[in-house]
């Protein structure tokens, strides 16, 4: 293989998320550091994502367009004959670790297949006769990678015979939240609420019912401000409705200011039913506002001893932490301080240098 190896990524979308955000800010690096890399996307429907990508100059191949794109096999056979141009072909997310795995078969000279498992869990481990498939869908892959320790071991835990499995923790640019200034806008139009903030796609792994549930429990000038977007968005909005709370939940959709918006806050949530090592938690540690997050793997491990935790979905627990951090300000800045210290524990150079160390072993 060359030394700097051609590297293709794929991964299902650049709409929001964890996984998507990871590709804005490891590929650009790895491109300054020689390696020749471009993207493949299931869906190519345009996104700040995808235009801050093109911004720095990474290639990037659409292989459909819409929702229904990212779990379309149809897919495969332009996969096929594009995984041909490289070296190295990483995926992330289901289905392209999927497609990418089928796409291979039969290949003459196929690329080495890495991917990154990015969720301790997800709804296919539930289903029994799966195991068998992804026990095979696994085994294509030179290296399995899990964006923590807890992300790892549960991979393990669900197939003990994998091969090939290493934990690289994702990371951030640590000043790029340190240093932002907080949004105009939010200060001008929430400048008289105590603002409790979440930047979080609105998906299945996420709990925002348990936030809008500790509101009830907070004072009336506690107001929350969702960033972010996702299949879930509708289904949370009426629920703050149901809650008769609307006027206390904002909607702030996608922004590409996030780390301005986060630096906006009081209190920033993470409320999780799992994760794999949750970014947007580094990324409020980073902001020099105090986290507040569930007890479940892969927030446990970042904000565990640098925000506070919360038992997951225990609304009044959050209500309380959130007022304790009011009530006594020695303690939000013993919270603010440690989570800064966490959080250059996982600046992005770490990450970096890990990722460029296994393209150079395979």
């Amino acid at each position: 293989m060359p030394s700097q190896p051609k590297t293709l990524h794929v991964i299902t979308s650049l709409r929001t998320g964890g996984a998507e955000r990871l590709m804005v800010d490891l590929l650009p690096r790895l491109q300054e550091r020689g390696l020749q890399v471009e993207l493949a996307v299931l869906d190519g429907t345009a996104t700040d994502f995808y235009s801050a990508l093109e911004a720095q100059g990474i290639p990037i191949h659409a292989l459909g367009m819409g929702v229904r794109a990212m779990h379309s096999p149809c897919c495969i056979p332009a996969l096929r004959r594009l995984m041909r141009q490289f070296d190295i072909v990483h995926t992330h997310n289901t289905p392209s670790q999927y497609f990418v795995a089928i796409a291979s078969m039969g290949m003459k000279l196929a690329p080495k297949l890495v991917t990154t498992e990015h969720n301790t869990t997800n709804t296919r481990r539930n289903i029994p006769w799966l195991r068998c498939v992804d026990s095979w869908m696994y085994s294509r892959y030179a290296e399995i990678i899990g964006v923590s320790q807890s992300t790892t071991q549960a991979l393990l835990d669900y197939l003990p015979q994998l091969p090939h499995c290493l934990t690289i923790n994702n990371g951030i640019v640590v000043t790029k939240f340190q240093e932002a200034f907080p949004a105009n806008d939010i200060i001008e139009q929430y400048s008289q609420y105590k603002r409790l903030v979440v930047a979080a796609a609105f998906r299945a792994q996420k709990d925002h019912e348990t936030i809008i549930r500790a509101l009830h429990l907070l004072p009336d000038d506690y107001h929350l401000l969702l960033a972010g977007d996702g299949n879930r968005r509708k289904i949370v909005e009426e629920f703050g409705a149901q809650e008769q709370l609307s006027q206390r939940v904002h909607f702030l959709g996608n922004r590409n200011d996030v780390a301005n918006v986060l630096k906006a806050a009081d209190v920033i949530v993470m409320s999780s039913r799992y994760e794999g090592l949750s970014l947007s938690s580094l990324e409020g540690l980073a902001s020099g506002r105090p986290v507040v997050a569930s007890d479940v793997p892969g927030l446990r491990e970042i904000v565990g001893n640098a925000g506070i935790l919360f038992p997951q979905g225990d609304a009044q627990a959050l209500a309380k932490t959130i007022l304790a951090l009011e009530e006594h300000p020695k303690l939000r800045q013993q919270t603010i301080e440690k989570g800064l210290q966490r959080a250059h524990q996982y600046d992005i150079s770490t990450m970096i240098e890990a990722y460029w160390q296994v393209y150079q072993s395979l």
